[in-house]
C-alpha cells in the first residue's frame, strides 16, 4: 500500500497517507497529530499492512491480563476506524506480526519462560503498533514505538 513518510518541527514523524488521499480521507490537509502543524511531506514508501495468519484455529497461548492503550494508539485506531481487539486476539495466539525471525524465537523462548512478549503490526493508514505483555501477564499494553 503507498503510504507517505512525513516529519514536523516539534519532533513527530510519521507515515499517513499521501497528501491528496489523505485530504480525500479527512477533508483536509495532513495535520500533524502531535501539534497540529502542518507535517513535511517527505517521500511516497510502501507500506506492508496484510497479516498473514489468521487467528481461527490458533490457541490461546497466555493471558493478557488487564489491557491497556496509550493516548497515541487511541488516536491512531479512532483515526482508522479498527478495533484494538483485533490485535489483542493475534498477540494472545502467537501471532506475532511484523518481527524478525530472532524477535519471533525471543517470543518461543519467552512463552516457555515466563517472559515479556511483543508483536508488532501496522493500522490499515500504515501507523506502526507494539503489542507489550509483561513477563507476569498483568498487562497487555498497545502502543506507538515512539512512546516506549
Amino acid at each position: 500500500m503507498a503510504q507517505a513518510k512525513y516529519h514536523c518541527d516539534c519532533g513527530w514523524a510519521g507515515i499517513l497517507p499521501p497528501p491528496s488521499e489523505y485530504r480525500r480521507l479527512m477533508g483536509h490537509a495532513v495535520i500533524c497529530p502531535n501539534c497540529g502543524d502542518y507535517p513535511y511531506f517527505e517521500e511516497i514508501v510502501q507500506v506492508k499492512t496484510e497479516v498473514k495468519e489468521k487467528p481461527e484455529g490458533k490457541p490461546i497461548l497466555f493471558s493478557l491480563g488487564q489491557t491497556l492503550m496509550t493516548p497515541g494508539t487511541i488516536v491512531a485506531f479512532e483515526r482508522t476506524g479498527e478495533r484494538p481487539s483485533s490485535f489483542f486476539d493475534l498477540h494472545q495466539r502467537g501471532i506475532w506480526g511484523q518481527l524478525s525471525k530472532d524477535d519471533v524465537e525471543e517470543n518461543k523462548l519467552s512463552l516457555e519462560k515466563g517472559w515479556r512478549l511483543m508483536s508488532a503490526y501496522f493500522l490499515k493508514d500504515g501507523t506502526k503498533i507494539w503489542v507489550i505483555t509483561e513477563a507476569d501477564r498483568s498487562s497487555t499494553t498497545i502502543l506507538l514505538p515512539d512512546e516506549y
